[in-house]
């Protein structure tokens, strides 16, 4: 299903429609699957606890991944090509859950998805913020300040001032630099801290309305163009080593 979505995004560019992303939950336990309801009204569904807990795991995901429970991981066996493990707290689950990331699945499927790194610059001014913490798709209702620090393709880091745990959801709004709206929402997922900071965190975005992503995109050109013109250090310390004496006593 993943794979596939290379080709769907094709035909969406293709027909001038945006590109999308689906994150996968998957978990093993017995449940009830069947026609459900009366003579009145009937369904095909399928109940029971394993089915909500599938769908906490598929709320941590973030676009492109796949995430299973223990359970499936050992029913699988050792085919499966497994990545980082995540703990996680998911509601209405007593004790901590830990799922693992399915980077491939072995013989006969051979199939593994592809590992790209996104480049992160970062921003020449930081870009205030307001964001509220998402429970469950519910907004927490309390709105916080923060600011976008550096940014990538798919995500960046953020500067916030309460912090939130790991993989939770964000709604966020920017803010010009006289502190107004900028036209367009921006939601993202928290997936780690910054190494050595408390306030700084790493984003994955997860939904980005059109006037948001034209924004984004500029200044990811733009800060990668500035990055390819800046002269390298190396560079920079032979010129002012080779400047006249009187220059270098100015400096």
């Amino acid at each position: 299903m993943q794979l596939a979505m290379t080709s769907i995004n094709e035909h969406n560019r293709e027909h001038d429609l945006p590109e999308v992303e689906i994150g996968i939950g998957v978990h093993t336990g017995q449940v009830v699957v069947g026609n459900i309801g009366s003579s009145e009204r009937t369904k095909y569904g399928v109940v029971g606890r394993h089915v909500n807990l599938t769908s906490r795991i598929q709320s941590y995901t973030v676009g492109g991944q796949i995430l299973i429970s223990d359970a499936t991981r050992k029913e699988v066996g050792p085919i499966l090509k497994i990545g980082k493990q995540i703990e996680v707290r998911a509601k209405g689950i007593e004790h901590p859950l830990t799922v693992f990331e399915v980077l491939g699945i072995g013989r006969p499927y051979k199939l593994f998805l592809p590992q790209t790194v996104d480049a992160v610059v970062s921003l020449a001014e930081a870009i205030p913020l307001t964001y509220e913490v998402m429970d469950a798709y519910h907004l927490g209702g309390e709105i916080l300040k923060g600011s976008l620090t550096r940014l990538s393709a798919k995500g960046g880091e953020v500067r916030l001032e309460t912090p939130v745990p790991t993989l939770s959801n964000l709604k966020m709004r920017l803010l010009d630099k006289n502190g107004g709206e900028i036209p367009g929402s921006l939601y993202g997922k928290i997936t780690g801290l910054v190494p050595k900071s408390s306030t700084d965190f790493l984003i994955r975005f997860t939904s980005v309305s059109p006037e948001i992503e034209t924004l984004l995109r500029g200044l990811l050109s733009s800060q990668a163009a500035a990055g390819t013109q800046r002269p390298s250090a190396t560079k920079r310390k032979r010129r002012r080593r080779s400047a006249p004496s009187d220059v270098r006593a100015l400096h």
